[in-house]
């Protein structure tokens, strides 16, 4: 068994967190292409695979299908270990201030994904206040994973899912559905194409929806999204 912990670095990751994990003297940083996530811990009680997002990117992110791709490779490898997802949110919220002076709908769809994430995906969030700090807080982690232990990455394995399902997934990216709201608005609209073109009608055929789900859906559907390249 090794007497370090072994993390993974994706080979995308910046150069700067790497160098800084291996001052850690309980951490072996090892780079590597991951197939999920950016970085990976294999220890005794639990292995932690994580996505690290900037505060922008995370904010790009949500108005396009790239998060939910990333949520679903995360939620689809294949581990030898008991796998806890987790997403770290890196940087300043404060930045999330600039959208809710032009639209404060926008601002709750950016909360209520945070919510998504963690129910409807099941994976953890936890933050970050800057780039320099991430090293410390994975560091920190280690302590509570149990003994480390030498494991390869875990292999992304895509699940075959049914039209049904993927239809699902589609309305749960929205803020306020869940599972069992998407099953609702499905069975009365009977496509998500039927059900995107008649939002507005929701709160009058669907038991639990009403106008600030609404108005917050709408927000989402309507939003101009301007694509900014980040580095990670």
């Amino acid at each position: 068994m090794s007497e370090k912990y072994i993390i993974y670095v994706d080979v995308h990751e910046p150069e700067s967190i790497f160098k800084k994990l291996q001052e850690f003297n309980e951490l072996e940083p090892i780079r590597r292409k991951l197939d999920a996530g950016d970085y990976y811990i294999p220890a005794e009680k639990y292995d932690l695979i994580i996505e690290r997002k900037s505060v922008t990117d995370y904010i790009d992110s949500v108005f396009s299908t790239r998060l939910w791709e990333e949520f679903e490779k995360i939620k689809s490898v294949e581990s030898n270990g008991k796998l806890i997802p987790m997403l770290l949110v890196e940087g300043d919220w404060h930045f999330v201030m600039k959208y809710g002076k032009k639209d404060r709908n926008v601002v709750g769809s950016i909360y209520a994904s945070l919510l998504s994430t963690i129910a409807s995906w099941g994976i953890h969030v936890v933050s970050s206040p800057a780039l320099s700090w991430t090293p410390y807080v994975l560091a920190s982690f280690t302590k509570w994973l149990g003994r480390p232990r030498y494991a390869e990455p875990p292999v992304y394995k895509p699940k075959a899912v049914s039209l049904d399902e993927l239809a699902i997934r589609v309305l749960c990216s929205l803020p306020h559905i869940s599972v069992e709201r998407a099953k609702k608005i499905l069975k009365h609209y009977e496509t998500v194409e039927n059900a995107l073109n008649n939002v507005s009608w929701w709160k009058h055929s669907i038991d639990g929806i009403g106008d600030k789900i609404v108005s917050d859906v709408k927000a989402v559907l309507s939003h101009k999204v301007k694509i900014i390249e980040t580095k990670k």
